[in-house]
């Protein structure tokens, strides 16, 4: 039996790849599949405090671990990269 668990990536993480792509808190911000250049989007609202936060919501794209966490890849910036779901789930545990 695997006892496998998925993690969830942290918010300080998500904020660097954020910034990486181009992105600014409080605005929706294009950005692009690492893997095939797929045009998606950022949408980074600011909390309610009008403050940076690490929630954000992506449009065509998701967080991917380069090297697979279930390989013992681990949840750091150089690690993470934005990904279209097509590519994310044709990649899937490969590196």
């Amino acid at each position: 039996m695997n006892d496998y668990k998925k993690r969830a990536i942290p918010g300080p993480v998500k904020v660097a790849v954020a910034r990486r792509s181009g992105a600014t808190p409080g605005q929706t911000t294009p950005a692009t599949c690492h893997y095939c250049g797929f045009q998606g989007e950022i949408w980074w609202p600011l909390t309610y405090l009008n403050k940076v936060g690490a929630h954000m919501i992506t449009k065509g794209l998701e967080f991917d671990h380069v090297y697979p966490e279930f390989r013992g890849g681990e949840a750091t910036p150089d690690n993470i990269v934005l990904a279209c779901r097509p590519c994310n789930r044709a990649k899937g545990a490969k590196v």
